[in-house]
């Protein structure tokens, strides 16, 4: 069955921290890479425009891998903002979870003292790790919005 497609428009907005490196993005959806490893030095809005299915439902993911974080030198990444074709829905970013890459030896040495920490972190859009920050969706999206914002 093939199915019917409309063009949809994702726009984030990052800002940055950071004393000598700038940390890095990379944007997938559904596993496929949309954006490249792009340095967010200032403020900065990236968009890309992806097919999505109108007439059936499928579950689909947004993902950030966030990256260049040297486990010694401050460095922060927010997402400051998401629309969806011009819609604002930065309040659904608080449905996402975010997979920190925790920094070695600290990591090893949390663990030792007791300490654990968690396999992620939900409603985070502020990232001073590196780690990988997912959104769950579904198409059709405008329905799925419809339930969700």
């Amino acid at each position: 069955m093939n199915s019917t497609t409309e063009l949809v428009t994702f726009t984030f907005k990052f800002s940055s921290k950071f004393t000598t490196v700038p940390p890095t993005i990379e944007i997938k959806n559904n596993g496929l890479t949309v954006v490249k490893p792009t340095d967010i030095s200032q403020s900065t809005q990236i968009s890309f425009t992806a097919p999505l299915a109108v007439d059936c439902v499928q579950k689909c993911n947004l993902e950030i891998v966030r990256s260049k974080f040297d486990g010694f030198t401050e460095q922060l990444l927010n997402l400051e903002e998401l629309w969806i074709d011009d819609i604002n829905v930065s309040e659904l970013c608080y449905g996402s979870k975010y997979y920190p890459i925790y920094p070695e030896p600290w990591f090893t040495e949390q663990k030792n003292q007791g300490t654990t920490w968690p396999e992620f972190l939900q409603a985070v859009t502020s990232w001073g790790w590196n780690g990988r920050w997912i959104l769950e969706y579904e198409t059709p999206i405008y329905t799925w919005l419809l339930k969700n914002v």
